[in-house]
């Protein structure tokens, strides 16, 4: 199985060739905005430097959030766009699963996985997901500090995070694990061995955008 992996939930734009569980060649460049500009060339590029082409692709591997709000909406119509034309599977991964290899948990093992949502006091939240082993798992949410320790005490036992991440003091039963394999690595990880257990391809915004839409001006009658 060959699989294009896509990430473009945050400041990279990041597209990985899979071949049976292996990453055998990857791009990314760090571009905070124009993903859209730059996702497909991206993409071709990684395929012309593996010696092989879109048609040859088993199915599409797309990371859908939580994230940046405008870099899911291009990844994740990308990647439904290059499946259409394909005829190809498209599957889903959030940015949550992507901390973790699914091998590391354990059956049973109650884990939560965050990643920073905002990150000023006194408004700091974190993006969650919460893992019951490996075969259930509940959609991502955003909670703040004091719903974070609620659902620690309902039954957390470990948790999964990136190493800069501002936490409040966690109870001595909690062991904290920080991110250690690659996104898309962990990404292609869940779409091998976990099949059932990845989503569709529908971006996980999680929030409404911050973006307002713009309201016409009012009418102004014209005196004659």
């Amino acid at each position: 199985m060959t699989c294009l992996l896509i990430d473009t939930s945050g400041p990279e734009c990041a597209v990985a060739l899979g071949r049976d569980g292996a990453i055998i060649a990857s791009r990314s460049e760090t571009i905070g905005r124009g993903h859209d500009a730059r996702l497909a060339p991206l993409a071709e590029a990684l395929l012309d430097e593996a010696g092989t082409a879109f048609d040859t692709l088993d199915e599409i591997i797309v990371c859908v959030g939580p994230g940046s709000f405008t870099g899911l909406r291009v990844g994740v119509a990308f990647a439904r766009g290059l499946g259409l034309a394909l005829e190809k599977p498209v599957r889903g991964v959030t940015s949550l699963q992507a901390l973790i290899d699914p091998q590391d948990l354990s059956p049973g093992q109650r884990t939560l996985a965050l990643l920073p949502a905002k990150r000023r006091p006194p408004d700091i939240s974190y993006w969650a997901q919460r893992f019951e082993g490996v075969r259930t798992y509940l959609h991502p949410f955003e909670i703040d500090m004091t719903a974070l320790l609620d659902h620690i005490e309902t039954g957390t036992d470990v948790l999964f995070r990136p190493d800069d991440l501002v936490l409040p003091e966690l109870p001595v039963s909690v062991s904290t694990q920080f991110t250690s394999p690659p996104r898309l690595q962990a990404m292609l990880s869940w779409a091998t061995h976990y099949a059932g257990e990845t989503i569709s391809p529908v971006p996980a915004y999680v929030r409404p955008p911050d973006a307002a839409l713009p309201t016409a001006p009012p009418l102004q009658r014209v005196s004659e």
